[in-house]
Formats: C-alpha cells, sequence, structure tokens
C-alpha cells in the first residue's frame, strides 16, 4: 500500500510499503557483521527485496507523477533499451534526441527517477543476472551481450553492484539450483 506525504513545498512523497522496508532493513543491521555463507545469501536476498520496492517506486513515480510527458527523453530510453549490447555514451545518446548531455541527463532524472547512467547501469546488470541465471553463456560472452568490452571488467562492475562475483550469483541462483 502507498503512502503518500506532503512535503512543505506541497509535492507527494510516495513510500511503499514502508513497515515491509523498515522491517527489511532492521533484518540488514542485524546481517551487518556476520558474514557466513547463509548470512551473506540472506543479506543479498534483503537488499533484492529493496531494489525492488525502489524499482515499484520508480515506476510509480513515471506512471503517475506530474511531471509533463517527454517523447524525447522515452525515445532516447528506448534507444538505450534496444541497444544494450553496443557501446553507449551517453553524450551521444543525447545528441540523438537533440538536447545538451546536462539537459539530457536533468530531463531524464526528472522522467525516470534515476540519471541516464545510474539507468544504464541497472539495466545492464539486471541482463547480466539473466544470462547468468538462465544460460551457460561465458563471463565474457555476457560481458559483450550487456555492452561491455571484457568478463573481467563486466566481473568488477557486478561484484561492486550486486557484492558478488557473477560466478557466486550463477552458483547461488542458477539453472542447477532451481
Amino acid at each position: 500500500m502507498y503512502k503518500e506525504k506532503l512535503c512543505e513545498n506541497n509535492h507527494k512523497i510516495h513510500l511503499l510499503h514502508d513497515v515491509s522496508l523498515n522491517a527489511t532493513l532492521l533484518h540488514l543491521y542485524h546481517l551487518n557483521t556476520q558474514n557466513d555463507a547463509e548470512s551473506i545469501r540472506w543479506k543479498n536476498h534483503f537488499i533484492n527485496d529493496i531494489w525492488a520496492l525502489l524499482s515499484m517506486e520508480a515506476e510509480y513515480l513515471a506512471k503517475y507523477s506530474m511531471i509533463k510527458d517527454d517523447p524525447l527523453v522515452k525515445q532516447a530510453k528506448e534507444w538505450i533499451d534496444g541497444h544494450l549490447s553496443e557501446k553507449i555514451l551517453l553524450k551521444d545518446v543525447a545528441g540523438r534526441i537533440g538536447l545538451h548531455p546536462v539537459q539530457f541527463n536533468t530531463r531524464f532524472q526528472n522522467l525516470f527517477g534515476a540519471s541516464p547512467s545510474r539507468y544504464l547501469l541497472s539495466v545492464r546488470m539486471e541482463k547480466a543476472k539473466q544470462y547468468l541465471t538462465q544460460t551457460d553463456y561465458t563471463i565474457d560472452h555476457i560481458a559483450q551481450l550487456c555492452g561491455y568490452d571484457n568478463g573481467f571488467y563486466i566481473s568488477r562492475v557486478f561484484s561492486k553492484h550486486f557484492r558478488m562475483t557473477p560466478s557466486q550469483y550463477r552458483k547461488e541462483y542458477g539453472l542447477k539450483h532451481r
């Protein structure tokens, strides 16, 4: 259930399942100092739960916010979504729609609740997770499919983003564990 709160400037803030979020954060707090395999698995579960709540919030805000429709920025997002396996320079995406990179960044963030670079990273990481759990592709091949030059680089990005290596993620959530 969504809760709405009014800020000083009369903008609404929507909070998704704040009781659930508070409980999840409390679990993470208690697991903070534990680093055994079971605790790490639970930490990853809770972090993914928070990510899902934030994603739902972003979708809700994009769908129901008072922000005017921005067809140029939507066009840019669709282009990004269709070219994830390619090298994407956001300044070039901005140029494709005739905007200065700073203006593109601001308008994208206003419409979708995340910067274009954060969005691109998140979409690529989600795609990498899908490949890791649904295929037996090598890390190098997954890197290419996700727009990265090599497996070493995507492994670094993935590990930083999810706090586990792609190999660990595949072992934990891959095809053999379903």
